[in-house]
Formats: structure tokens, sequence, C-alpha cells
């Protein structure tokens, strides 16, 4: 797209009088609050998943704040993401998921971030920035800034997947250097998510 809220709806964007609503992150991410009426066990995405959905991660060394995400052919320039988020409502900024790979590193860095309909899509928007992730095909190139290194990725597959088929911490067989953006697909729904996976060039 999208600590977690209690509500399935966070708020709205109004845009020219149309009301847009966004997925909260436990939709996004396939898990559920624990006071949502109905709960299911596939509704839960992570069996490595702690009490409040996120798991625990020893951090090796100290780490910035934030880095950045670029990708050329959809317009995002320098997009802010917060690194080892420990939310999963990524309004602000993107997310990257707490315990997944660092740029640079052997690893898959787990990104996710907010999806709407195409027509709504802004770059510089946090709750809009990964609307047209399905506009990307192979070979598509993404760029990550962090610790002052551009490093940058290949566009290898897009897959689109059920919310309990994420998994935010897999880690390439043989190891590797890969990204993965998540975010909602079909754009404007919360039916699906789409894995747009990416190797280091």
């Amino acid at each position: 797209m999208g600590i977690l809220s209690n509500q399935v709806i966070i708020p709205s964007l109004n845009i020219h009088d149309e009301i847009y609503e966004f997925a909260d992150a436990g939709v996004i991410l396939g898990i559920e609050t624990e006071e949502r009426e109905i709960i299911k066990e596939e509704d839960f995405t992570f069996s490595e998943l702690s009490k409040d959905f996120l798991p625990e991660v020893k951090i090796e060394r100290a780490l910035p704040e934030i880095f950045y995400l670029s990708v050329p052919k959809l317009g995002i320039d320098k997009a802010e993401v917060s690194t080892n988020s420990g939310d999963l409502k990524p309004d602000k900024m993107i997310g990257h998921y707490k315990g997944s790979g660092i740029p640079g590193e052997s690893g898959n860095v787990f990104l996710y971030g907010h999806s709407v309909l195409p027509w709504f899509f802004n770059p510089k928007n946090p709750m809009t920035v990964f609307s047209t992730l399905p506009d990307l095909t192979v070979g598509d190139k993404i760029s990550v800034f962090f610790e002052a290194k551009e490093y940058i990725y290949k566009v290898e597959s897009l897959k689109t997947v059920n919310p309990n088929e994420v998994n935010p911490l897999w880690k390439p067989e043989g190891g590797g250097k890969y990204i993965t953006l998540m975010t909602c697909v079909p754009p404007g729904l919360k039916t699906k998510r789409l894995l747009v996976v990416a190797k280091e060039d």
C-alpha cells in the first residue's frame, strides 16, 4: 500500500471529493488484530511473528533510522524507508520489515507500502507510493541508498499471492542479495499481495 490499529480501516484520503479507504497493517500483511470478531488460522501470514506480530530480532550493529528507495520507471525518487520498522502500518514512510535483509548484505531486503487506485498515485506520498508496482517488468531497475552507498537491483520476477503466502523473512538459497517490494493488489483493493523480487545487479 497498509504497532497495529484496532480498526479495519485507517483514515481515508479525500481527493476531489472521492473517499478512498486504506487497509490497515493487519489487512496488508494478512494479519488480523485480536479484537476482530472473526479470526481464522489462515489469516495469519507469518509463523515467525511474535505476540505483537513482530519477530524478536537481535540487532548486530547500529543502523541508520532511514534509507531511501528509487524506482526510476515509476517516478519514485528517494522515497523514505523506515529501517527495521517497528510499525507494520507504513503511513509516513515505506516499511522495512524488521529482521529482513540489510542493503549491501546477503539476504532479502523486504519493503512494504500502500497502494491505491492508480489515478491517485503520487510517488512522493507514502499512502500511495506503491500503487503502480504492477507496471514493473523483468529487467527494470530499483535503487536503494543506504549508508551513503547506492545499491542497484534488477527485477527478476513479479508474483501475486494470497496474504498468508507472504514470508518477509525469506532468505535466498545459496546466498545472493535481493530486495522484495510488497503491496496490495489489485491497486485499491486488498485481495492479494504483489511481490516484486529483484536481485542486486
